[in-house]
């Protein structure tokens, strides 16, 4: 389950971070519309792989509705971890 977590936070951050707002607040480069939809992408592949732990190890059936609380919580602490970071970054 700690898998699952890992890849559905890694997929929601790379997915707030391919949006140019995040990355204008962060003060960081502007992606390549290339480079954007690949980061969308791979962030959305990522979320979709945490499917996979939750599924082989509770069953399809519940193992979704695991995926589903588990992408809540992945992005609850993405969502912190920007948040977090805009903070620091601006306090500069």
């Amino acid at each position: 389950m700690a898998i699952a977590l890992f890849l559905a936070a890694s997929g929601a951050l790379m997915m707030a971070l391919s949006m140019r707002r995040h990355r204008r607040d962060l003060r960081w480069n502007a992606l390549t519309p290339h480079r954007e939809r690949l980061q969308r992408s791979g962030g959305l592949v990522l979320a979709a792989a945490a499917l996979v732990p939750t599924s082989a190890l509770l069953g399809m059936t519940i193992g979704i509705v695991a995926w589903l609380m588990i992408l809540s919580v992945g992005i609850l602490t993405a969502i912190a971890f920007v948040t977090w970071l805009t903070k620091r970054r601006n306090a500069r």
